[in-house]
Order: C-alpha cells, then sequence, then structure tokens
C-alpha cells in the first residue's frame, strides 16, 4: 500500500488497516514530517527530519515516538513538535546523550572521589 496523507487522530489511525505485507506511512496533513508507520501488527508514531550544512543534506533522521495504544495522537504530536524542534537547532538522535566537553561524567567524579579519599 502507498503512503497516504491525513488529519492523524486517534480515530483516523484506528481505521488504518494493517498491512498485508510490508509496511506503509500515513502522514499528517497538519504536521510535516509527523506520521504513523503501519505494520502487519503494530501503529508506531514517527517522526522524519533533515540535517543540512552549507545547503547540502547530511542526513534523514527517522525517531520513534511511541506505539499507537501506549500514547494518544495528542501525546506523538507533541513529541513530533519537541523532536522537530531539536532537529531544525541541529541536535542530532543521540548526541543529547554524549557528555559536552568539560562536563563532569560519572567516571571522572569517580576519579575524583577515589584520588580524594581512598
Amino acid at each position: 500500500m502507498a503512503s497516504q496523507q491525513l488529519l492523524l487522530t486517534d480515530k483516523a489511525i484506528i481505521r488504518l488497516p494493517y498491512a498485508t505485507s510490508g509496511q506503509y506511512k500515513a502522514r499528517d496533513t497538519e504536521l510535516g514530517g509527523f506520521f504513523v508507520q503501519v505494520g502487519k501488527r503494530s501503529k508506531t508514531y514517527m517522526v522524519e527530519g533533515e540535517f543540512w550544512r552549507h545547503g547540502v543534506r547530511e542526513i534523514r533522521a527517522q525517531i520513534k515516538l511511541g506505539e499507537f495504544g501506549d500514547i494518544s495522537t495528542r501525546e506523538a504530536r507533541t513529541k513530533a513538535k519537541e523532536a522537530l524542534a531539536s532537529i531544525a537547532r541541529g541536535e542530532r538522535p543521540g548526541e543529547a546523550a554524549k557528555p559536552r566537553p568539560g562536563a563532569i561524567t560519572l567516571r571522572g567524579a569517580w576519579e575524583r572521589y577515589r584520588d580524594a579519599h581512598l
């Protein structure tokens, strides 16, 4: 089944049939980059954004927001807006977990404690 566009609501997602083979996307008409990926057994909220540098697209990132049934469409839309805002700021998925230069890590804190007290 080809991708389709519709206003994503809980009722609209319930009406989406599961894929008979593979997966397809149902994209939101209201928020660009927000979509539901429908497989044979699951419906997953996703967001997609592109990272550009000097006028050239570096990568396209897809971020999983949650499963339909676990979170509502309203919650997924809020998460999608936050994810798209972080992509617009140039933050790549997973970079937030990396410590910033000069930040104290658990390893660094342990080494300080060990050296000072043991």
